[in-house]
């Protein structure tokens, strides 16, 4: 059984692994199939064979336990003799976005195949979560100009859209629209969503 809960304690991590988490980000939107954005998370857990349990739907001793775990979430591999499943529990009163923001960082600990939850495979799962819920290339095809353009046009919260504006500007100075091929793979993605709903 492998668990991973949420720390607060966090690294920066160096540029080739930003670079291999955005290529991880893009093959989880691929395999999620994710082509319009906000999108509905629940549905990518669903596409991704990710079981999704809310503390609120379990009894009172086994919420009790979650919490004890983690406010926010976790997620668990259950080895079930012949099959092994992903859960992830998440408490649903922290706030839509932030319940947005906690199921994909936890997706993000799945997809990146982390063991322990340290410091660094948390700062790991924030990236992949703020870039697979708003990817720069989908931002600036969009026409994003601030924060709050980002938490219209994305369902996230004020502050990770704070972070995100951040992340954007300093893409945009260091190669922005020159798209590399995983960011390629993402536009086409939603540029053939957008044909369909033309």
């Amino acid at each position: 059984m492998c668990c991973f809960q949420r720390r607060s304690n966090l690294v920066k991590l160096n540029c080739s692994r930003y670079e291999e988490i955005k290529k991880v980000v893009t093959d989880t939107i691929e395999d999620a199939n994710i082509r319009q954005y906000p999108y509905d998370v629940f549905e990518v857990a669903r596409n991704l064979d990710i079981i999704l349990v809310s503390y609120q739907s379990l009894s009172e001793k086994k919420k009790k336990a979650c919490f004890s775990k983690s406010e926010d979430a976790f997620s668990i591999l259950v080895d079930f003799g012949n099959h092994a499943e992903w859960h992830i529990y998440y408490n649903e009163d922290i706030g839509h976005c932030r319940v947005r923001f906690t199921i994909m960082h936890e997706i993000g600990h799945i997809m990146l195949d982390h063991e322990d939850g340290n410091e660094v495979e948390e700062s790991e799962a924030n990236f992949f979560s703020k870039h697979i819920l708003a990817p720069p290339c989908i931002m600036h095809e969009v026409g994003v100009e601030d924060y709050v353009d980002i938490v219209n046009k994305f369902d996230v919260s004020p502050t990770m859209a704070i972070y995100q504006i951040d992340y954007y500007d300093k893409w945009l100075q260091y190669g922005g629209d020159y798209y590399t091929e995983y960011e390629k793979r993402i536009l086409k993605l939603y540029q053939n969503e957008q044909s369909i709903s033309a």
